[in-house]
């Protein structure tokens, strides 16, 4: 059996109109939960990062949006901005976040990084402020 956190590879589908639901299209299996060795929710983190890096590095949109769990708000920025892009997240509820990714010359996201290095990234919400 596949835990919530190791199954995390999710399609979203709209039932009568409403809320959005989540169905699985393909379980991890080499979770602790399904007997596998890693642990649940570092592997659907890996998962997910990985995914965004992918899709960043391939298709190049001049902007995009997407929602992450909030606790890889701050890692999936860093990703954007391994590819050019900065970022604004609006917490969704309190386990996603929507990040808003912007490609930007390589001098403002120089300008960022070095505003990122001054402050710190403690109590902050996005590169952005």
């Amino acid at each position: 059996m596949v835990g919530s956190a190791g199954a995390a590879a999710f399609r979203s589908t709209v039932m009568d109109h409403t809320e959005p639901a989540y169905e699985l299209t393909m379980p991890f299996v080499a979770v602790r939960s399904a007997g596998g060795p890693y642990d649940d929710l570092a592997y659907a983190a890996g998962w997910e990062l990985g995914a965004l890096n992918s899709e960043l590095g391939r298709a190049r949109p001049p902007s995009v949006s997407v929602m992450v769990r909030a606790a890889n708000g701050a890692q999936a920025e860093l990703v954007a901005m391994r590819h050019g892009y900065i970022a604004h997240q609006a917490p969704y509820d309190d386990h996603w976040t929507t990040l808003t990714l912007r490609r930007v010359p390589p001098e403002e996201l120089d300008d960022v990084t070095d505003r990122r290095s001054r402050h710190g990234r403690r109590g902050r919400r996005s590169v952005l402020d």
